[in-house]
């Protein structure tokens, strides 16, 4: 039983955290957490009462509240310009979304992305007013709260009461949510094992909500870190799991708890898009020989393999996506991997590219000798304006007759300007690499296909748990983004649409893998 003491000293110290200040030093941390450790059960009545009465206080300070006007005000400029863009027919009406945040905070309505685009774009608010909400949000991703002391005052003193006060606040303040206390609240339980379904069943919906992630991206980056760390665990409690090297690393993360950092993570999730992205190419040149009959006897063994491994990747891709969606190109990169084009498969279709251009300009050049003409002007096209790179390439001409003097010195201009040509042809040739290998890739995936080429009970097994054909609409998905993005006929809002659309995409499949797993 705790002494009245402790628990009128730990009553003290939450009392001067109604200051609102949370710059405490590390000692005084230490001596509050110690308290509520020692304090007993018994306390949990008066923490959560004091933690309440922080919540109040804080959600009511002064710059909470010009925070909210600001935001407020910010969103009526961007609701005016999104009523002038619907009466002009370039957006379709606003659909009213579930409201689980105050729409003080986060925007009620739910647009398609294009539409969100569109309306930042064009919107013309202040400029000081936008400068003013983009501090109060950064505030919100750099700067602490007394209410996550509080927060963990109460987890110390008692967990599964805690647990139980957390889901019954989320349910009295729905619709009415704060950011900053929901960021605190999951900094707590972000180490903690053993959530119920119920608050896991909120993780899941602030990592889905779109406006939640466009304005308060730290919410939804922690939802994302708590899915992501009980999805593993659940997977890695499924029995016969494939013996690949990944995945066995995968467990080996998971079994030393690397898995709250994210740097392990995402080490690993480049490693197997790089496997995933090799298994592409595997099954372009098994493609080959699709129709030949002579192969037949082992193209089932090897078909039947690389599904059984592709399908056991994508689970945990899936659930550490969000480790490679935070990067600043993640989408891309996690879009190409599924068109084996990432890592060591895009730096052997580089390679191949720079071959390429290197042998078309030495073809150029030694046209322009049988010609007799001077290389100036092919180097004057292949610099793109570039004076810098003109003038390098050309001190390597004789300076009088303005051709080269040896073959040594048009190989290093040739190599020189390879990659100038390769960069100029890029867009155009992976647009056409992309297209050929997802046409490979989905006559591969096609039921029909692998009706004819599997057993019956092969297929069963393959597609028991549905990852093949998740596979095939994430393929999908990932060709129409790139496809998007790349088309330079597309104004800007549109690719960064395209970009938007396909991590929402990533994220509604993850959330799908995450409660098939929580289901078994």
């Amino acid at each position: 039983m705790p002494s009245s003491d402790t628990s009128q000293q730990l009553i003290a110290c939450l009392q001067r955290l109604e200051d609102l200040n949370p710059d405490l030093t590390t000692t005084e941390l230490r001596r509050i957490y110690a308290l509520a450790e020692s304090v007993g059960k018994e306390f949990f009545p008066v923490a959560a009462e004091q933690t309440e009465r922080l919540i109040g206080l804080y959600r009511q300070s002064p710059v909470k509240q010009r925070g909210a006007e600001i935001l407020a005000e910010y969103f009526q400029h961007l609701d005016a310009c999104a009523r002038q863009l619907c009466e002009a027919g370039e957006i379709s009406p606003a659909q009213e979304g579930r409201k689980s945040f105050s729409t003080a905070l986060v925007p009620l309505n739910e647009r398609p992305a294009l539409d969100w685009c569109k309306i930042l774009n064009r919107a013309e608010p202040p400029k000081p007013l936008i400068k003013a909400a983009d501090a109060f949000r950064r505030r919100h991703e750099v700067v602490a709260s007394v209410v996550e002391i509080a927060f963990r005052v109460m987890w110390l003193v008692d967990r599964s009461q805690a647990v139980n006060w957390l889901i019954e606040y989320f349910k009295r303040q729905d619709g009415d949510h704060d950011p900053d206390v929901i960021r605190d609240a999951l900094m707590v339980v972000l180490d903690d094992e053993e959530l119920p379904p119920t608050f896991l069943s909120w993780v899941e919906t602030w990592a889905l909500d779109a406006n939640l992630l466009e304005y308060w991206p730290t919410v939804t980056r922690l939802a994302d870190r708590i899915i992501c760390r009980y999805g593993m665990e659940a997977w890695n409690r499924q029995p016969n799991l494939p013996r690949l090297t990944p995945l066995a690393h995968l467990r080996l993360i998971l079994r030393r708890k690397q898995q709250g950092d994210d740097s392990h993570l995402l080490h690993w999730l480049r490693n197997i898009m790089d496997e995933l992205g090799n298994g592409v190419l595997r099954f372009m040149a098994l493609e080959a020989a699709l129709d030949d009959c002579q192969k037949q006897h082992w193209r089932k063994t090897i078909l039947l393999a690389e599904l059984k491994r592709m399908a056991a990747y994508y689970t945990p891709i899936m659930l550490a996506a969000n480790c490679i969606l935070e990067q600043p190109d993640g989408a891309q990169q996690l879009a190409l991997a599924f068109m084996g084009l990432y890592g060591r498969s895009r730096q052997q279709w580089d390679e191949a590219m720079i071959a390429m251009a290197t042998k078309i300009i030495r073809r150029t050049f030694m046209r322009d000798l049988k010609e007799s003409r001077t290389p100036v002007e092919t180097i004057r096209t292949l610099t793109f304006g570039d004076q810098a790179a003109f003038n390098f390439a050309c001190a390597e001409l004789d300076l009088a007759s303005e051709k080269f003097d040896s073959i040594a010195q048009r190989e290093k201009v040739t190599i020189y300007l390879s990659t100038f040509y390769a960069s100029y042809r890029q867009t155009q040739l992976i647009g056409a690499e992309v297209a050929k290998r997802y046409r490979r890739l989905m006559r591969i995936l096609h039921e029909d296909f692998l009706r004819q080429v599997l057993e019956p009970e092969q297929l069963e097994e393959l597609r028991r748990d549905g990852a093949i054909d998740q596979l095939a609409n994430m393929a999908a998905q990932a060709r129409k983004f790139l496809a998007r993005r790349r088309d330079i006929e597309n104004s800007l809002e549109e690719m960064l649409a395209a970009e938007m659309d396909f991590e929402r995409y990533v994220r509604q499949q993850r959330i799908q893998v995450f409660r098939r797993l929580a289901m078994q």
